[in-house]
């Protein structure tokens, strides 16, 4: 059974006992075990995202460019500021910030962005739902936000953002 798991789980499965392992040396309540064990478990994506991350290196620019075009140009064109229509320049640009980008996952009621901090990130909603702190705008899956850390050198003091649900974001950094 253990060889028709995909070596991504298999580390996952292991990250997973060595976390209950951890919680039961310091001795967490009952009720935070469940909490984490219940994000731990929902997060299974994003460990293999992180896991291909690592195999993706190992190919060639111009393969890796093509595999990342694929599995992230629908989002990069659904955000009208980084689309354009010149398709080979999309791909280009596509392929070019998605091996960037990182998964994160937050758990439900979490602060994302603080308010009144300078926000370094663009996050891309994969799943799950967050609100706008200031105006109390719900966004869910295919929505971003932190788009002023593009358009203004992340100058700009954030409203803020929290996960309303379990949130997985594709995030890439302004330094990127």
């Amino acid at each position: 059974i253990i060889a028709s798991i995909d070596e991504a789980r298999q580390q996952f499965d292991a990250d997973s006992d060595n976390l209950n392992l951890f919680m039961a040396s310091v001795s967490l309540p009952q009720a935070l075990r469940i909490d984490i064990r219940e994000f731990f478990d929902q997060t299974l994506q994003v460990h293999r995202e992180r896991y291909y991350r690592d195999i993706l290196r190992k190919l060639s620019p111009m393969l890796r460019k093509q595999v990342a075009a694929h599995c992230h140009m629908a989002w990069v064109t659904g955000v009208p500021f980084l689309a354009c229509k010149d398709q080979e320049e999309v791909t280009e640009f596509a392929a070019s910030i998605a091996v960037r980008m990182r998964s994160e996952a937050f758990a439900p009621f979490e602060i994302i962005l603080r308010p009144g901090h300078i926000n370094r990130r663009l996050f891309i909603i994969q799943r799950g739902l967050a609100v706008r702190r200031g105006g109390g705008r719900v966004i869910g899956a295919g929505h971003w936000f932190g788009e002023e850390m593009i358009l203004t050198r992340g100058r700009v003091l954030h409203e803020g953002i929290s996960s309303i649900t379990l949130t997985l974001c594709m995030t890439l950094h302004r330094d990127d």
